[in-house]
């Protein structure tokens, strides 16, 4: 079993630390870690490796272009 220090790859994003945590926490399995009942832990709405507060936006074909401006306006200033 490898640790957070011996991490097979190296961990890239607070996201994946968070993971590798809660995988070293269960011993290892990483299928133990979605039914961690732990709920007091500050980590554990992040277990599975996904901000569960972030929520997909639908954009319109109008919003899109919208953004898409805004950016080409910014990089034309930097």
């Amino acid at each position: 079993m490898n640790t957070l220090h011996e991490a097979a790859e190296p961990i890239t994003s607070p996201l994946k630390a968070i993971r590798a945590n809660c995988v070293e926490c269960m011993g290892g399995q990483r299928s133990l870690v979605r039914d961690c009942d732990l709920r007091g832990c500050p980590l554990w709405p992040y277990r599975m490796g996904k901000n569960p507060f972030i929520t997909k936006r639908n954009l319109t074909a109008k919003d899109r272009s919208e953004i898409g401006e805004r950016l080409r306006r910014g990089r034309e200033r930097a």
